[in-house]
């Protein structure tokens, strides 16, 4: 019995479980995760994020026995080789299957192993591997007839594994047990092999999939943990990879797979790294994506890849049988753009030498501190140079490297003198206020402060870098409380960094030594945290800066990375982009971020003496939660209290985590009633057109229903429609609300 390259050596070598792998519903699965964390696509970056998954492991319709091979259709349907079960299987652009044929034998229209499938423009053709054949069918599955039989010699097969055809109209057929490609003309006449010698030996170990673009053949071979670039007639081009060995940097392959080719790209499935590989025609690496796991966007043991009409990407998992879906997109089509920026190196008036931290005022005036010309400046949105103030020294308005800085509603700017351990505070103009710390270790006090910002209702927030720990102010500067202290726990630093805060009041801390990010309530009180090392998601190498959006969505600025990666008000990771370069959203120096009240991103490059610029990100599909969810209410109607709301109707989605919409407290309110367990929960509510509205936080609780009064977006709850979204430490549940008078 031979079974695909790829998978053979799982079958016989691998000794896995498949009884203990976890079902996939086999209808479509709509995926609500935010973005998959890849490598810089364009000048902005790109991200790939599941769509959709289907497939279980079974021999009914819609499941799979160790699939191995995948081709979209150019009306989007979707052609499965569902190999031990020795069948086709075709299914919808929504995973829903339509037809199937085959059954194991060796008669016309039996399988034994089907492998390649390519789809022509009247046929499709299905490679039969253990019956060493190619058949020809219709789309609806009726045999036309077979081409090849078991052998070595020209014309004949030995496991054949893929079939490919040029734009002549010409055949290629690669052989695992020949170890050759053989071509052929539109009529099945053999015209030439290679790949293999007289005395038996090849070039190949194990040839797998073909793929053609114009004159140019790639091949999987797979054995040599390379893709090997031919001409049409067999003369050899180049190859991609780390040839003869296997290994998991980006570009190099742990026996590669399924190839497909976009319009100048290629993915590459790198099957034993678990993940999808995108490169450019030559090779390079642009991005990747995936690793070991079952969640979405997480492999096991991937096998072949397609390219749908509408640009999606298919994959298929040998393990389990799983097709996964994913939308490719740039991070400008989905809302970020690089605008404009401004400044040059220089000690003049709209230039720097190294820009620091970066903030917004309330009128849309941009503050940048400058830690080498120890000097605030001032800018219109446009990047237009507005004033200056500060030099190098001890007295109230100079500086010794400013690092932070922070604007309040009032027009305060606060600033970070880190060199002189205190906070001096200015008017918008650049007179100075006042000023509060010094160095040492009590309350009040500093040891190199460096991150800055401040609430709603003045507060201040500091980050004292080498005392380890956040200590919270007035609006005057008296001395409120701290928290923190030297460590890796929950709750404490490792010279903490950049400093924001929510609209809500949430206190983010980038936590610079220990490579995460944390969360606090006003008081200090620990919420949650995210990152680890790395560079994949939410993981972060050297994070520095942090600002919060007015729609709650969280910027960090990682300086080892060259990228801005975001997140959701919890942490949920979005996407990101940059990388390392010089231009429009690219960058090198990564250091500080801000965000005006109209969404826009300014981002310091301390390296190249600049402020980038970008347009604001609304992430209107990430929250939409009447396009991700199935609603299958209405579940029933609780009475309000009198006033403008007479009526509110929950409906609740298919959901472990119940949610009730209970009698209005007070007018013009809605109460929600969560049974949950004791650990911390988050809502979310957002309006029909996926606008953030409001976000909340409860801590730790008793034993007991957990209920949370939302008093509306504007002073009361108008009539209309609202999504909410709850999530547990393990459940969420997301619904409606419909408000009537």
């Amino acid at each position: 019995m031979s079974i695909s390259s790829c998978g053979r050596k799982i079958a016989d070598g691998m000794g896995l479980c498949v009884s203990a792998r976890r079902p996939f519903r086999r209808r479509l699965t709509v995926v609500l995760l935010g973005l998959l964390s890849l490598s810089s696509f364009t000048s902005v970056g790109a991200t790939i994020r599941p769509v959709a998954a289907w497939g279980e492991e079974g021999s009914g319709p819609g499941e799979f026995r160790f699939p191995s091979k995948i081709a979209v259709s150019s009306d989007g349907h979707v052609f499965v080789s569902d190999t031990e079960n020795h069948r086709v299987q075709v299914f919808d652009s929504l995973g829903e299957p339509i037809r199937q044929w085959g059954e194991e034998g060796t008669g016309p229209g039996q399988f034994s192993w089907p492998q390649g499938i390519f789809l022509l423009r009247h046929s499709v053709l299905v490679v039969d591997a253990n019956n060493h054949r190619i058949q020809e069918f219709t789309y609806d599955g009726t045999f036309v007839r077979t081409i090849g039989r078991q052998g070595s010699g020209r014309g004949e097969f030995f496991y054949p594994n893929d079939v490919a055809v040029d734009e002549h109209g010409n055949f290629y057929v690669s052989e695992e047990g020949n170890g050759r490609i053989q071509k052929f003309d539109p009529d099945w006449s053999f015209l030439r092999t290679w790949g293999n010698s007289e005395d038996g030996s090849s070039e190949f170990a194990r040839p797998g999939d073909l793929a053609i673009r114009g004159s140019r053949i790639y091949v999987s071979d797979q054995l040599n943990h390379r893709v090997a670039v031919f001409d049409l007639d067999g003369r050899p081009i180049g190859s991609w990879g780390d040839q003869y060995n296997s290994g998991n940097e980006p570009g190099q392959f742990h026996w590669p797979c399924g190839i497909a080719l976009g319009p100048n790209y290629a993915f590459v499935v790198d099957q034993f790294n678990h993940r999808v590989q995108m490169l450019d025609m030559n090779g390079q690496p642009i991005l990747n994506w995936g690793r070991a796991g079952r969640d979405p966007g997480r492999f096991l043991f991937p096998l072949d890849v397609a390219i749908g009409p509408d640009g999606r990407i298919f994959v298929l998992e040998y393990t389990g049988g799983r097709v996964q879906v994913f939308q490719w997109t740039t991070a400008e089509d989905i809302g970020v753009k690089f605008q404009h920026d401004f400044g040059e190196r220089g000690s003049q008036p709209g230039q720097f030498l190294v820009p620091g931290d970066v903030a917004v005022a309330m009128d849309g005036t941009v503050f940048v501190s400058e830690r080498e010309g120890n000097r605030i400046q001032r800018f219109t949105p446009d990047g237009e140079f507005l004033g200056t103030w500060g030099e190098h020294g001890v007295g109230d308005s100079r500086f010794r490297g400013p690092r932070g800085i922070t604007v309040s509603d009032d027009d305060r700017v606060y600033v970070v003198d880190r060199g002189g351990n205190t906070i001096k505070t200015f008017d918008l103009e650049g007179n100075f206020l006042f000023k509060w710390g010094g160095f040492g270790r009590s309350s009040g006090r500093f040891n190199e402060p460096y991150g800055i910002g401040n609430d709603r209702f003045g507060n201040v927030y500091v980050s004292d870098q080498r005392n380890h720990r956040v200590q919270k102010f007035d609006a005057e500067g008296e001395f409120v409380r701290e928290w923190g202290g030297q460590g890796t726990d929950s709750g404490l630093f490792l010279r903490p960094g950049g400093v924001a805060v929510s609209r809500e009041g949430i206190v983010y801390v980038i936590d610079t030594g220990n490579t995460r990010v944390q969360m606090f309530s006003p008081d200090g009180g620990y919420l949650y945290e995210w990152g680890r090392y790395g560079a994949e998601g939410e993981r972060l190498i050297q994070p520095v800066g942090i600002a919060v959006a007015p729609t709650g969505y969280v910027y960090v600025s990682d300086f080892g990375d060259r990228r801005v990666k975001v997140f959701d008000e919890f942490g949920t990771f979005l996407f990101h982009w940059g990388g390392i370069g010089w231009g429009d959203g690219l960058f090198d120096g990564l250091a500080g971020l801000g965000v005006g009240q109209d969404g826009a991103v300014y981002v310091t490059e301390a390296w190249y003496a600049e402020v980038q610029v970008f347009e604001p990100f609304f992430a209107e599909e990430a929250v939409d939660l009447s396009s991700d969810y199935d609603i299958v209410g209405p579940v029933g109607k609780e009475s309000v209290s009198s006033g403008t709301v007479a009526a509110a109707k929950s409906e609740l989605t298919s959901s472990r985590l119940p949610v009730r919409v209970m009698e209005n407290p007070c007018r013009g309110a809605i109460a929600f009633e969560l049974q949950a367990g004791t650990g911390p929960v988050r809502l979310s509510i957002h309006d029909v057109r996926g606008r953030k509205l409001h976000s909340s936080w409860q801590e730790r609780s008793a034993a007991g229903p957990r209920r949370f009064v939302w008093e509306g977006p504007w002073q009361g709850v108008s009539p209309g429609t609202y999504f909410y979204r709850w999530e547990s430490e393990d459940q969420s549940s997301a619904g409606k609300v419909t408000v009537v008078r």
